[in-house]
This record gives structure tokens, sequence and C-alpha cells, in this order.
């Protein structure tokens, strides 16, 4: 390849373009013309990753593979981000991860991988909760769960000492007959029943009445 000649008294010099070199040794020892020589640039490795280097004459550029885009200088290869730029094809219920040239889809958190499908995680069944330890605290969801405490109890539903049993009674939420002690209060409940002296089943205004000894 040609490069640049420069004259200097009783000599040249050899400007070789940018990516060549001048092969000195032949010039020196055969008395050949003096020539620039095209480097290798893709030999020493190291170039184009993501994809391969193809060597030019004073230069190189990229062919990139699969997942990659070939930078606008031609001289390298950028990672395609399928899950932003949405190419993925992620299965339902997981995640689009993003890696060098490819891309993966774990299962979201609250689903399990069960023969290729991401399934919800039952955490009540499985218990794996943190709700109160009774029936009926913890409800699934899909993904997730929810603490709640049934009737019955108040509080959040969290914890062992998330629900605390109402007193229907004492509140006068019952549907007894007001007289002293038809209500009965009992864990996550009440019952009506009329005291000694009463007849009836205790509910309603009326669910008592006096016996006439």
């Amino acid at each position: 390849g040609a490069g640049t000649c420069t004259n200097t008294v009783g000599s040249y010099d050899c400007t070789c373009p940018t990516g060549t070199v001048e092969d000195t040794y032949f010039a020196q020892h055969f008395n050949t013309i003096r020539t620039c020589f095209d480097v290798n640039e893709c030999a020493a490795g190291g170039l184009c990753a993501g994809g391969s280097c193809v060597n030019d004459y004073g230069a190189y550029h990229c062919t990139c593979g699969a997942g990659y885009l070939l930078a606008a200088s031609g001289r390298a290869c950028t990672d395609v981000d399928e899950c932003e730029r949405k190419l993925d094809m992620c299965r339902e219920n997981s995640v689009c991860t993003n890696d060098e040239g490819s891309f993966t889809c774990p299962c979201a958190a609250g689903y399990v991988d069960e023969n290729g499908a991401c399934r919800d995680v039952d955490e009540c069944a499985v218990q794996t909760d943190n709700c109160d330890d009774m029936p009926d605290a913890c409800l699934n969801d899909p993904g997730t769960f929810h603490c709640l405490c049934p009737g019955g109890y108040s509080g959040m539903g969290q914890g062992e000492a998330g629900c605390q049993d109402i007193d229907e009674c004492d509140l006068n939420t019952d549907n007894c007959d007001g007289t002293p002690n038809a209500c009965h209060n009992e864990v996550g409940s009440f019952y009506c029943s009329c005291p000694d002296g009463y007849s009836g089943n205790g509910v309603g205004s009326s669910g008592c009445r006096d016996v006439d000894e």
C-alpha cells in the first residue's frame, strides 16, 4: 500500500496511513521499495464483543450477533435491551430480565416455576404468611396474600395478637332479647338464651317471656 513520501536531504521518509505500518526490514536488507503493510487489528482479539471482527485495509469493522446492534462507528456491538424495547416474549406472571445479548423471564415474586409456567404460591397454605395464627385470617391473592380478621374479631389480622375477640354482648351489637344475661359471648361469636325465669329462644325484642311461677 502507498504511504506519503517526504523528501529529506539525501534520502526520503515514508508516512504510512492509519492502520498500516512500514515494513522497514525488507527495505533495509533487500533494498526493496519501502512499503506500507496493513495491520490486522482483529488478530489481537478483544474487539467487537458480541460479534465478529472483520479486518479491512487500514481499519476493521464488526458484524454483530443476535441480541446486539452495530454501533454508528461500525466498530462496536451494543447489547439490545429486549425488556426496555418490549421485544421479549416472556410467559405470564414472569419478569423480563435483560442479559448481554439475550434476556430471561424468571417468575415474579409470589409465583413459582412449575413445568415451564409460573404458578401462584398460596402463602396461606404453605404458611409463609405473617397473618394471625387462626383459621381464615390469611387470604391468598394472585402473587401475594392479605390478612383479615374473620367475623367476630377485630384487628388487622397480623401477628399473634392481630385478631381480638369482639364481645358483642358488651358492645350491644348482638340481636338477643334485652333481658339481662340473654346474650352470651363466645370466642369469635355469641349466642342467645333466656335466663332462668324466662321462656323463649332469647332472640329479638320479645325473645324472652317472663314465666309466671
